[in-house]
């Protein structure tokens, strides 16, 4: 029996295996792809998330950005001061996931969990080949978790951002996004949602995202934002992302980390540095545990309590952006007053956790 399994080896969950098997915790990391893999994502890491990794992360690093450009119907309202650093995920993500093998973390790819069960004596999880035990578990295996279906923790899937994604390669991108180092961020009055443009090294990561119930003709949207910026429309991939945090991230030994428990800032859909934040919480909570040998629901419970500070952030930025989404028609356009609203709304959700 494992001390503790991790379900998904995105950021969140190999954060979480490093970090409990660098407190000399049994630990197993399952993700359901072959690694390293693709994912569709801005890509988005700032200074002080990266902080907490091994200085080799800075090697992966695309490019950097020291400001955001904020644009409102394609007018360039600000510039925010920023600590950034553009990855592709793939080798972000594999980049901790080999952080976690080197600490010890048992690693298994190409193996999808098909169900978790909490039982008194442990966590039962099962794949299609093998059934696996542990003392505890950390699903991170993002929005449309199987360990938190498993356990009945699960996504309102109307209140999410459906996103659209592309690489394009360009050798030159200055004439495109300006002078300096830094990302473009977009937002629209037809659009509750928001665009991006990322500088990668001889390419750029753009895409898009609205509110679900507001992103009928999506495609069309993000079709005309490359035309306005004249790159011709590319292959694009979706995903959704939600917005809004889980009432409940735990249930007996089962915690949730990242997407599956809805750790994203909802202004900007950003959730890589949340989800590191929630790994960490997890995993200290899992060491509590069993070093008091204590597995009960209250035990359990202070990994909620651990991210109380992060719940605040969150769930005051999440009020806005449900307010617009429950109580707007579908073709809703933002008033005249939202290019204002923009720039003091862009300039309190680039803050970090």
């Amino acid at each position: 029996m494992y001390d503790v399994i991790v379900v998904g080896a995105g950021p969140a969950g190999s954060y979480a295996a490093y970090k409990s098997a660098s407190s000399g915790l049994e630990t197993l990391l399952i993700e359901k792809d072959r690694l390293p893999r693709w994912k569709a994502c801005g890509g988005i890491v700032d200074g002080r998330t990266l902080s907490k990794l091994d200085r080799g992360i800075f090697d992966a690093v695309e490019a950097k950005g020291s400001f955001t450009n904020v644009f409102y119907n394609s007018k360039r309202i600000q510039a925010l001061e920023r600590d950034d650093y553009f990855f592709k995920r793939e080798k972000f993500d594999y980049f901790i996931t080999k952080m976690a093998m080197d600490a010890g973390v048992e690693v298994v790819d190409s193996c999808p969990v098909t169900d978790v069960t909490n039982r008194p004596e442990g966590v039962a999880v099962r794949t299609a080949h093998m059934e696996l035990k542990s003392r505890l578990l950390i699903g991170a295996d993002g929005v449309h978790s199987t360990v938190g279906k498993s356990i009945g923790l699960v996504h309102n899937h109307s209140r999410m951002y459906a996103a659209m994604v592309a690489s394009v390669g360009l050798q030159s991108y200055e004439n495109l996004l300006g002078e300096g180092d830094h990302s473009n961020m977009y937002f629209f009055e037809d659009l509750l949602g928001f665009a991006w443009l990322i500088p990668n090294k001889e390419s750029v990561n753009i895409g898009i995202g609205a509110l679900t119930r507001k992103s009928r003709g999506l495609r069309g949207k993000f079709e005309r934002f490359c035309a306005g910026i004249d790159i011709p429309c590319p292959k694009v991939h979706g995903h959704m992302i939600p917005y809004k945090l889980l009432e409940k991230i735990q249930s007996g030994r089962v915690m949730l980390v990242g997407d599956a428990a809805g750790f994203v800032n909802a202004w900007t859909g950003g959730g890589i540095p949340p989800g590191i934040y929630s790994a960490e919480k997890a995993a200290e909570t899992c060491l509590e545990m069993i070093e008091n040998d204590d597995f009960s629901e209250k035990a359990s419970r202070r990994y909620p309590s651990r991210c109380r500070s992060a719940f605040r952030n969150l769930r005051f930025r999440t009020k806005l952006v449900e307010i617009l989404d429950s109580d707007t028609p579908s073709d809703f356009e933002l008033p005249g007053i939202a290019k204002s609203l923009v720039r003091r709304l862009s300039a309190v959700a680039s803050q970090s956790l």
